[in-house]
């Protein structure tokens, strides 16, 4: 589940960039500017680890599971994967956040009547 929902999540969060194409100047486009300019470095470091740790590893994990290994170290292993799910969709989140509100583009500028 974790693999759908991360692979939905990053696929509507990516729509924006479909403005990129538009001939309006609108505040989407705009918005997909900056994260393609200003902002690549977050945007890249977003989608990097949204799909490493979102996608990518999760399926390790699984197919980890589905192996018959029983021992201290298999679960270590499987431990370490999930450590490393949590901190890279940790990261991807929070970079999530950080371009939500620094490529809002607004209508005017605040305290303009």
């Amino acid at each position: 589940m974790i693999v759908i929902a991360s692979f939905a999540k990053m696929a509507w969060e990516g729509a924006i960039f479909r403005h990129l194409k538009s001939k309006t100047y609108s505040m989407e486009k705009r918005s997909a500017m900056l994260m393609t300019n200003h902002l690549l470095t977050a945007t890249r470091l977003r989608y990097l680890t949204g799909f490493v740790g979102g996608v990518l590893l999760p399926m390790f994990l699984y197919s980890m599971s589905q192996e018959n290994l029983v021992g201290l170290g298999h679960l270590q292993n499987m431990l370490l994967v999930a450590g490393g799910i949590f901190v890279l969709t940790l990261v991807g989140e929070l970079s999530e956040r950080f371009l939500f509100f620094a490529a809002i583009v607004s209508k005017k500028m605040p305290g303009d009547v």
